[in-house]
Formats: structure tokens, C-alpha cells, sequence
């Protein structure tokens, strides 16, 4: 399912993205089929509704977009306090071509507090992705304040946003050698043994990927994604 790059022409990276763009970001009149946060309270502040319209507004323009990975976003009319993901895993990695879906809330108090961010692709809890990504679907990353980082790294409400979440999602924890994001593990990235772990550790992932982000997407696609999942595949 992982076609070498040299062997796909620049007419068809841009016929991908040309048919993906009108698909990539919507709205959905409808509850949502299923979503990990629809037990919250939603009593959102005046200011969060404001800066989360704010930002969805840009997102026809702003979200990535590229035939190596993309983001996806679908939020609730109704309810724009829910939000839904998916990221197309990255080029170079095991979570190459893979569908990885995720479930958002914008909480009420929206920017002082970051958004909660759960991983729905997970095997049915069977599988974690990434020293980032737990079974259960917790995300560790320093700027949801789920994972340690400089102050620098923390959500600030002041600068940051939504997008910059599902960016950091794409570029910091879907990488190349997702072994060595596990704290400590860095001081062996230039060790044999280090690369030999890497390596296993990639192989038993990109196994993951194909079984429960490629099969199990293109066999039982959710409805708010079944147009990007099948046109991606």
C-alpha cells in the first residue's frame, strides 16, 4: 500500500490534491455519528465561541494539504465545540498513507485552557501508536499541557490555536523514527542498539497502520470521512 514516490508524477500529486481540497474542511448539520467528548457540558463563554468561529473560518485556506499528508477537519453547526480530525500519516514514516482519526472539544473557557484531543485509531484500544499516543487515546504534547516542555512549548492563550495543535500532531509525533520520542531514549538514537529497536519498533507500527488506519478505514469508514477516505485510497 506504500507506492515508492518516484513512481508517482507530479500530474497525479496534483490531481490528488485538486480532488482532496473541496473535501478538506466542512461543517456537519447533524450530530456527529459518535464522538469522544458528547458527554460534556457545553456552556461556552461569549470569547470562545468568538475565537473558535475565528479560526475555523481560515481553515479552508490554512489546513495542510499535500499528497505526502494532509489534515481534515469536520466540526458540528450545531455544536462547534466538537470537532473531528483526521490526519493522513506522513511520507517516510510507519504511519505512511494511514487514516488517523481524532476527536476534539473546545472547552468552554476557550483559549485560556487548550483544546482536549483524543486518538480514536487505536485498534479498538489495542494498539499504541507512538510513545505520544496511548491505547486509550490520550495525546501527549506539550502544548496541550499533556506532555512536559519549555514554557516556550505550553499552550499559550494568547498565540495559540487549534491549527498549530493538529500541525504538531502531524509533524511531531507522526515522524520518521517515532521510537526515540519516548523520553530518554534520544541518547540512544546514534547506537546500534538504538537503531535496531527503532527499527522494530517501526515495523510492528507501520503493521498497525496498514491493519487498523488503512483496512479497517477503507472496510469501515466513519460517515463524516467516507468521501476522503475512499477518493485518498
Amino acid at each position: 500500500m506504500n507506492f515508492p514516490i518516484e513512481n508517482i508524477t507530479n500530474d497525479s500529486k496534483i490531481d490528488y490534491c485538486t480532488i482532496m481540497k473541496p473535501l478538506q474542511f466542512e461543517g456537519i448539520e447533524n450530530q456527529f455519528t459518535n464522538h469522544h467528548y458528547k458527554d460534556k457540558n457545553f456552556e461556552p463563554h461569549k470569547q470562545c465561541l468568538s475565537k473558535i468561529s475565528k479560526e475555523l473560518s481560515t481553515y479552508h485556506n490554512s489546513l495542510p494539504l499535500n499528497y505526502e499528508s494532509s489534515v481534515f477537519v469536520r466540526f458540528n453547526e450545531n455544536n462547534v465545540q466538537l470537532i473531528k480530525a483526521l490526519i493522513i500519516g506522513p511520507e517516510n514514516t510507519p504511519y505512511e498513507n494511514g487514516c488517523f482519526l481524532f476527536d476534539i472539544y473546545i472547552p468552554d473557557n476557550y483559549p485560556s485552557d487548550p483544546p482536549l484531543v483524543n486518538l480514536q485509531t487505536t485498534g479498538y484500544g489495542k494498539v499504541r501508536f507512538n510513545p505520544n499516543l496511548y491505547n486509550s487515546g490520550k495525546v501527549c504534547l506539550s502544548i496541550l499541557n499533556t506532555w512536559s516542555g519549555s514554557q516556550q512549548e505550553k499552550w499559550n492563550k494568547d498565540t495559540s490555536t487549534l491549527l498549530q495543535v493538529l500541525v504538531s500532531i502531524q509533524s511531531l509525533i507522526f515522524v520518521e523514527n517515532p521510537y526515540f520520542n519516548e523520553p530518554g531514549y534520544e541518547t540512544d538514537m546514534h547506537t546500534e542498539q538504538g537503531k535496531r529497536r527503532s527499527t522494530e519498533y517501526n515495523d510492528i507500527r507501520r503493521k498497525a497502520t496498514i491493519e487498523w488506519a488503512m483496512i479497517d478505514m477503507i472496510r469501515n469508514p466513519l460517515p463524516e470521512f467516507k468521501d476522503i477516505i475512499m477518493n485518498h485510497f
